[in-house]
């Protein structure tokens, strides 16, 4: 396994690179950690929303490892997109399903066209 440091994601681990019908592909694994989003009422001056996000975790802090499968014509991860896989419900899908969506997930861009 090697290690890249993606613009979004931080550093992540590679699992898989495959090139298919010129478009490539990679299954990495990220760490990262939940961080909290206030919105302030201008009327009021209490917290009325709290929502989080997802940052990339440094190594002393806790957090949860997500698979993304990264996407794009060229392999340059400055210029591919990022897709965190999940299963059909949303959750989080086990390890031994995670190269059977990412497969998936290759097989049916036979249809698509990336652009920006």
């Amino acid at each position: 396994m090697r290690t890249m440091l993606h613009p979004t994601l931080g550093e992540v681990e590679v699992f898989v690179e495959v090139m298919h019908k010129e478009k490539h592909f990679f299954l990495v694994k990220a760490r990262m950690r939940k961080e909290t989003v206030n919105h302030v009422s201008r009327t009021y001056s209490h917290i009325y929303d709290r929502t989080y996000h997802e940052v990339p975790a440094r190594s002393w802090e806790k957090s949860t490892e997500h698979h993304y499968c990264l996407w794009g014509n060229t392999n340059d991860p400055y210029k591919m997109g990022t897709t965190k896989i999940l299963t059909k419900n949303g959750y989080k899908p086990a390890s031994n399903r995670i190269n059977k969506i990412f497969l998936e997930m290759v097989n049916q861009s036979e249809t698509l066209t990336f652009s920006k």
